[in-house]
C-alpha cells in the first residue's frame, strides 16, 4: 500500500485489528514516519474501550454479588440468624463493610417488598386457573384445543404453588423482623 492508502486503512480499521496486525500496522507507519496522529488515536480508543469493557464487568459482577448476597441475608433472616451474624456473612463474601450495614437496615423493606410480589404472583396464579376453566369449558364446547387449556389450567397451578412458597418463605422474614428477632 501507498502512504495514503496505508493511513486510510489505519484510520478506518486499526481499532478492529487484533494486537499482532496493530503492532505490524503500527510498526509500519513509524517505519515510513507517517500516522503518528493516527496512532495516539487508535491506541486511546483501544485503552478506552479496554477501560469502558472493564467497567461493563465490574458492574456485572456487582450486580451478581448484589443479587447473591441479598438472597444470602434474606435466607439467613429466614433461618433466625441475627443481623449481626448476618453482617459478618456479608462482608465474608466481599462486601465492603458500609454496604454491608445498609444491605441489614434495608433487609426488612426488601422482604416486604418481595412478600407483596408473591401475593400478587399468587393472585396473577388464581386468575390463570380460572381463566385456564373458562378457557377448557369453551373448547369442551367446540371440541378443540382442549391441550392449550389443560395447559393454561397448569401454568395457573404452578404458579400458585410457586408464589405459595414464596409468600411463606417471605413471609416468615417479616415476622421475625416485626417480632424484633434481630
Amino acid at each position: 500500500m501507498g502512504d495514503e492508502e496505508l493511513l486510510i486503512f489505519a484510520k478506518e480499521e486499526g481499532t478492529k485489528l487484533m494486537v499482532a496486525g496493530y503492532e505490524i500496522l503500527k510498526e509500519e507507519l513509524n517505519r515510513r514516519h507517517i500516522g503518528v496522529e493516527i496512532i495516539e488515536q487508535i491506541e486511546h480508543s483501544i485503552m478506552l474501550e479496554y477501560a469502558l469493557k472493564q467497567k461493563k464487568f465490574e458492574e456485572d459482577f456487582n450486580k451478581e454479588l448484589f443479587i447473591s448476597s441479598v438472597e444470602y441475608a434474606l435466607n439467613e433472616k429466614k433461618n433466625g440468624k441475627s443481623q449481626y451474624e448476618i453482617y459478618v456473612g456479608l462482608v465474608e463474601r466481599g462486601i465492603e463493610e458500609p454496604y454491608a450495614n445498609h444491605m441489614i437496615n434495608q433487609l426488612d423493606e426488601w422482604a416486604e417488598s418481595l412478600h407483596k410480589d408473591a401475593s400478587l404472583d399468587l393472585q396473577a396464579g388464581i386468575g390463570t386457573l380460572v381463566l385456564g376453566f373458562v378457557v377448557l369449558y369453551i373448547t369442551l364446547k367446540i371440541e378443540r384445543f382442549e391441550i392449550g387449556a389443560v395447559l393454561i389450567i397448569l401454568i395457573g397451578i404452578l404458579k400458585i404453588i410457586s408464589s405459595l412458597d414464596k409468600k411463606k418463605k417471605y413471609r416468615k422474614i417479616v415476622e421475625r423482623f416485626q417480632h424484633g428477632q434481630q
